[in-house]
């Protein structure tokens, strides 16, 4: 407690003796001035300069010239200094002048910063000050904003500036709720507003209530976010904060404000929750990224506190004990990621903590041994949260994830699964390369990933337009194919989608039959028909539900089936029962054009694939050649 105690007055002592006279103000100041760019005394150096006010500005001017005349190698203090001048508020006024040249000439982060500095300076001063021009500071900023605005510079900053600005130094309510009812980058200014008010009425708290909830929301498909007021999830958690509202909504609408000082003020708040979603879960274990390294270190020291639902963090906390380049011990994350793995184990079933210790060396790259039983329901919740977890990992990290829990019949617990919900979701991802590996995932698994799922292709089409991707929807074609004619398929499955009206399933079905030698004499004539018939060709759009959510446009893919495939693909089935399907000329020459020979060598060619029974090797290549020809796709492992 004396320890604790002491360390307090040491913090607040430069204050203390610069409101009493025992040490030179200007000491104090200046040495206030110099920790802005220490990450861990910059909060204490921004209290000691917005307690001293006015007295604060000739030095944090001085040095801001000094700064921006050193370029980029001051920008740390740059940044610094301008989040204290904002912070100070209305005296920073006469500091306008070196906030408009750190936004005109400094860095992307500094012009950004001036911004709102600016902003926040300018909607503190009196209206009813006028300028020698006439009109306000807030007229001013926005003016020299307009005028001077950088291509470079962040647009939402900008607009963000422009809509706050708007509001004036005195907002009224109905001018926030007008704001609020834009959304996005409007709905952040509006908070901001609100949050200056001394009270505010009934309806504008429902209204951020409500806005700050749909920022908030955490669905299990992470694509059908709505994005209305996500912009604003920040802005709106602090406006309630500030306004007495402290549930769990606001603690995750902080862990995305801009400020860090906020950012560990909303970990602070969820360490005391128990009853987070494994989404909301997610969300906190993302500030492990964080550009901010005491907010990296609060979220170790949360995640440590949260028991057995810290399991969401095992991939990422492997995946920084792997990585070499970060400023922190490999050794705290390995430390943290056993500590959650015996805390998981010891308050849950054999079963689940024989599964969580092979999905942990899954993670570490390493091979999981020791017996497989069957799973049971606690083990698949845990698995579950563990590929949450993995959302966004490259490699073979899902795949691998995917092949332990099919080992495991994680899928044949009865009722829905939250662990396929999981595959699914890992879809979510910016990364093409990550796309992929939980696509991959899902072929792995087999048919059994789309027992709760409505719509399979759609929600994988829905993925690749999220992330930017509509160029590949075609993908989602292949995907389907593989997982539900792939391996996992049973044949009675398989035999059942060689019937089906479109291409990519027939003939994924078809080859699959083939290589596992389960074609039958009773499928000839459906092996006829196909050698010589078109199938329809395919087409799918980005669903209302989606569109709704994000706000982007309707996107449609579609194009002709490769008839000239279809028919090589069957007529190679049909050479495996000693069938010359290549005696109808039309089927001749697509066989030849796909196999690459003459029509006259193609006789001699076909007898030399029945006689090395080569038919599957052909087939699998004239496959991904028609999936390249009509949808320009990345092969899939």
């Amino acid at each position: 407690m004396f320890r604790r105690c002491l360390g307090s007055c040491t913090a607040v002592f430069p204050l203390v003796a610069l409101i009493s006279g025992d040490l030179s103000a200007q000491d104090a100041l200046t040495r206030a001035v110099d920790q802005l760019v220490d990450a861990k005394k910059k909060e204490h150096g921004i209290a000691v300069l917005v307690a001293a006010g006015e007295r604060s500005i000739p030095p944090l001017r001085k040095r801001l010239k000094h700064c921006l005349d050193e370029g980029e190698s001051a920008e740390a203090m740059v940044i610094g200094i301008l989040e204290a001048l904002g912070r100070v508020g209305l005296p920073a006024q006469a500091a306008l002048p070196e906030i408009h040249d750190a936004y005109m000439f400094g860095s992307l982060a500094a012009s950004n910063l001036a911004m709102w500095t600016a902003t926040i300076v300018a909607v503190a001063s009196d209206r009813d000050e006028d300028l020698r021009t006439g009109g306000t500071r807030c007229d001013e900023v926005a003016s020299w904003l307009e005028v001077d605005w950088r291509p470079k510079a962040d647009g939402t900053r900008y607009w963000w500036a422009q809509a706050r600005l708007g509001l004036g130094t005195r907002p009224s309510e109905q001018g926030i709720l007008e704001l609020l009812e834009q959304g996005s980058v409007s709905s952040s200014a509006a908070a901001h507003a609100a949050a200056g008010l001394g009270h505010i009425s009934r309806d504008l708290r429902g209204t951020l209530q409500a806005a700050l909830v749909e920022a908030t929301s955490r669905p299990d498909v992470p694509w059908l976010r709505p994005l209305h007021h996500s912009a604003a999830e920040g802005d709106l958690a602090l406006a309630l904060l500030k306004h007495g509202e402290r549930t769990t909504p606001v603690a995750l609408g902080l862990l995305e404000h801009w400020q860090a000082r906020n950012r560990i003020n909303g970990l602070s708040m969820l360490a005391a929750t128990n009853s987070l979603s494994v989404e909301q879960r997610l969300t906190l274990v993302r500030r492990l990224w964080d550009s901010d390294r005491q907010v990296r270190d609060h979220t170790i020291g949360t995640l440590q506190g949260m028991g057995p639902s810290a399991i969401v963090a095992l991939r990422a906390l492997r995946a920084f004990e792997a990585d070499q380049g970060t400023d922190r011990s490999a050794a705290l994350y390995r430390r943290c990621a056993e500590r959650i793995v015996a805390t998981v184990c010891e308050n849950t079933t054999p079963a689940a903590a024989e599964l969580v210790r092979h999905a942990d060396a899954v993670l570490q790259g390493l091979p999981w041994t020791g017996p497989i039983t069957a799973c049971d329901q606690a083990a698949s919740a845990l698995l579950a949260e563990i590929v949450t977890g993995s959302r966004g990992a490259l490699g073979q990290t899902l795949p691998q994830l995917a092949a332990l829990a099919v080992a495991r019949d994680a899928f044949k617990v009865g009722g829905p699964s939250p662990l396929r919900t999981a595959f699914l979701a890992a879809l979510h991802t910016d990364s093409l390369e990550a796309w992929t590996g939980a696509s991959d995932a899902l072929i792995v698994i087999g048919p059994d990933v789309t027992r709760d799922a409505a719509g399979f292709r759609q929600l994988l089409a829905d993925s690749l337009i999220a992330a930017g991707q509509v160029d590949l929807t075609g993908l989602a074609f292949a995907v389907e194919a593989k997982t539900l004619a792939g391996q996992h398929a049973s044949v009675d499955e398989l035999r059942a989608l060689m019937s089906s009206s479109e291409w990519h399933l027939v003939t994924h079905a078809l080859i699959e039959l083939q290589e596992r030698d389960a074609l039958e004499r009773r499928d000839l004539k459906l092996l006829q028909t196909l050698a010589a018939t078109s199938l329809p060709g395919f087409s799918i759009s980005s669903s209302a539900e989606f569109r709704r959510a994000t706000g982007i446009w309707q996107s449609t893919w579609s194009g002709p089936a490769p008839h000239q495939a279809v028919h090589a693909i069957s007529a190679l089935a049909l050479a495996s029962f000693d069938k010359t399907p290549w005696t109808s000329a039309i089927c001749a020459m697509d066989l030849a054009a796909e196999l690459s020979v003459g029509t006259g060598y193609l006789p001699d060619y076909m007898r030399t694939v029945c006689a090395q029974r080569s038919f599957v090797k052909h087939q699998r290549t004239i496959e991904e050649r028609a999936w390249s020809k009509s949808f320009w796709l990345h092969r899939l492992r």
